[in-house]
């Protein structure tokens, strides 16, 4: 089967491109060829995130939509993609959703026929231990920082975390927070310099290959997002043997299971006590801290790129009223 891959993508990192490039490699495995442009193909897969002009296919091929999230109708109240995406949900003729979360919004915005409806999750790669010593040149050592994986912007509350974990970085003085992605904007280094975090707080640009290293050597994940539509990066760092604090939003408990520290998303408080008891020097920290580890591996083999390439050609196939 040949599928011809819409995507509206134009960041290089990120939950999304992650997603499409792990999806492409992994359905060759089951027999499904991806192409992203000309017309010799089979049926068409629309990846998103969103903007639909390629849904439906002009020329009457039938078509597969993947849904991540809803964010820009639900958060943004973007009127816009709301209507596009009304039309699309309409005439696409099965729909993806990344979590039981995004269906359950897909059902209460759009009243798709619930049949129409395949949740299939993300993946991660098997946890590859020998990339922990890789030559990766991390800014900070071994268990001196909070890291931070995704964009930073308002929902994913970064500012919020800054503010919730000022005082007990002033209270550890030999604590960081190391950031992914791109480099600080003016506001955002306002912020670090008012809280009076200045040198204490980097951000940079991994490589996928390099990532099991930054996640592995962490204190921990901290993940403060208020609304996702799966949260790649909690699945990642758990796979990758870093303890996970995030809080209770949205899928985020739906993915990570009881793997996880969970935080109530406006209590700056409790988030400073979960992380105090994972950098506090004491054997509760070390019992602690190896309890999440080792419920955040065994919860990460639940998912894989294999199951959900697999799953999405049995869509694919499905679709296309193939037998």
């Amino acid at each position: 089967m040949r599928v011809k891959v819409l995507t509206a993508l134009n960041e290089r990192q990120g939950g999304v491109s992650t997603y499409v490039s792990a999806l492409k490699r992994h359905l060759r495995v089951e027999g499904v060829e991806s192409v992203a442009r000309g017309e010799d193909y089979d049926i068409l897969l629309h990846v998103g995130p969103h903007m639909y002009d390629g849904l439906p296919p002009k020329d009457g091929r039938r078509s597969v939509m993947v849904v991540h999230d809803l964010i820009p109708e639900i958060l943004w109240k973007d009127a816009c993609v709301r209507e596009e995406r009304k039309r699309a949900l309409a005439r696409a003729d099965e729909v993806i959703a990344v979590s039981e979360w995004t269906k359950a919004d897909l059902l209460r915005e759009y009243g798709v026929d619930p049949k129409k409806i395949h949740v299939i999750y993300h993946g991660v790669p098997e946890i590859q231990e020998g990339l922990k010593g890789n030559g990766v040149v991390c800014p900070y050592h071994s268990g001196s920082y909070l890291l931070y994986v995704g964009k930073r912007n308002e929902y994913k509350r970064f500012r919020w975390f800054l503010r919730a974990v000022a005082p007990l970085m002033w209270l550890h003085p030999d604590m960081r927070i190391l950031c992914t992605g791109e480099p600080f904007c003016r506001r955002e280094w306002a912020w670090i310099v008012a809280l009076g975090l200045l040198g204490r707080v980097k951000s940079r640009r991994f490589a996928d290959n390099e990532m099991y290293s930054v996640y592995a050597n962490a204190v921990a994940l901290i993940y403060p997002s208020v609304y996702e539509g799966f949260g790649l990066p909690v699945l990642e760092a758990m796979s990758s043997k870093c303890p996970v604090v995030c809080s209770r939003s949205t899928c985020l408990p739906e993915v990570a299971g009881n793997a996880a520290a969970y935080f109530e998303a406006d209590n700056a408080s409790n988030l400073r006590h979960i992380i105090q008891s994972l950098i506090a020097r004491d054997k509760e920290f070390g019992k602690r801290r190896a309890e999440l580890i080792r419920e955040g591996v065994e919860r990460a083999k639940l998912f894989s790129w294999e199951k959900c390439a697999r799953e999405t050609a049995a869509v694919l196939v499905m679709a296309s009223g193939r037998d």
